[in-house]
């Protein structure tokens, strides 16, 4: 954990996905993740490779 948090911290962008055909809780996990990121003032980029219908 200390590890991930160190590479947090040093880290100007970073890139937050989930898998393919996400569920609620992926969606919701990945919004989540990236609004914490956002308020330690990181640039985030939130990714989904599902295709719209």
């Amino acid at each position: 954990m200390k590890l991930i948090i160190r590479h947090i911290k040093k880290s100007s962008h970073i890139l937050v996905a989930t898998h393919t055909n996400p569920d609620g809780d992926a969606i919701g996990s990945l919004i989540a993740m990236g609004l914490s990121l956002d308020a330690l003032n990181k640039k985030t980029t939130l990714y989904s490779e599902s295709k719209q219908r």
